[in-house]
């Protein structure tokens, strides 16, 4: 975000792991869980504010 001079709270952060999904949620951008797999399901879901379960679902 800082190389695109982005404020985070205007970006939009997709992201499939729990330790990206702290991450983005740190930095203060809203947070689309990409849900690949059940793994840890609750933790990445209070993560992040959007959520769908495959990639190929956004075409």
């Amino acid at each position: 975000m800082q190389k695109l001079n982005a404020n985070p709270s205007e970006c939009l952060v997709f992201e499939d792991s729990v330790n990206g999904l702290t991450g983005a949620a740190a930095s203060g951008a809203k947070v689309v869980c990409v849900l690949s797999d059940q793994d840890h399901k609750e933790t990445k879901l209070n993560l992040s504010q959007f959520w769908f379960e495959e990639w190929d679902r956004l075409t």
